[in-house]
């Protein structure tokens, strides 16, 4: 089965759906579509080489014609933390001309004020968090900052059990989410070749004991079904 996130334009509007393909082979004519609710939280899941960037991209690039009334804070777990808190300077003025943010004028530029103004700006935004699960540290609890202010989330990571238990927490408080989970047999299948190929060299080489070992390794590792 493969699964695909595509966008459809909605009869006499200039906004688009956000609709889950399913196809059972890549060129097969048996297809099923599903309606999102693009107005509840998306969680799109998958392995690494499953496609979930390119899937949640493809979202983030339709924003202004799917949420044409909400601004948008795209978050990548691998970027610096200055350039998730440039995007705040797009409500920079708005901030500064909020009476309830006057004592924060003369350190408008030090770095705790402008998380402030990105957590301003997700009042009225829908927050794109690629690999959310991957957040640590100060990272993670900007996020969870961010998520407490959001008007609407839409993420992707392994599993739910991957996420912090803290921030999936929060989530859930904030109605919830809808599932995307994506086929992942062709990522599967080529990282288990090269895994296989590799225990193959271990074992012509002499080295039993350390490829017994990753094959161990492997199978403790494995995803346990929900």
């Amino acid at each position: 089965m493969i699964k695909y996130i595509r966008l459809k334009s909605q009869k006499n509007t200039k906004t688009k759906q956000i609709i889950l393909r399913e196809r059972s082979r890549k060129y097969s004519k048996d297809l099923k579509e599903t309606y999102i609710r693009k107005h509840k939280n998306i969680f799109i899941f998958g392995l690494e080489g499953s496609g979930k960037s390119r899937e949640i991209g493809k979202i983030f690039n339709a924003h202004n014609e799917i949420y044409p009334k909400k601004d948008s804070i795209i978050i990548c777990a691998t970027d610096s933390l200055s350039d998730w808190l440039i995007q705040g300077n797009t409500h920079k003025e708005k901030f500064e001309a909020d009476s309830n943010n006057i004592d924060y004028i003369e350190d408008i530029n030090k770095q705790y004020v402008k998380i402030k103004i990105l957590l301003y700006k997700a009042k009225t935004s829908v927050i794109y968090i690629d690999d959310l699960d991957l957040l640590s540290g100060k990272k993670r609890e900007i996020v969870k900052s961010l998520v407490k202010s959001s008007n609407l989330i839409i993420a992707t990571a392994r599993n739910e059990r991957s996420i912090n238990k803290t921030l999936l927490s929060i989530i859930n408080k904030k109605g919830g989410y809808q599932e995307i989970g994506l086929n992942t047999d062709a990522s599967f299948d080529a990282t288990n070749i090269i895994f296989i190929s590799a225990i193959f060299a271990m074992v012509a080489t002499g080295m039993h004991e350390i490829a017994m070992l990753i094959m161990a390794g492997k199978y403790m590792m494995k995803p346990k079904g929900k």
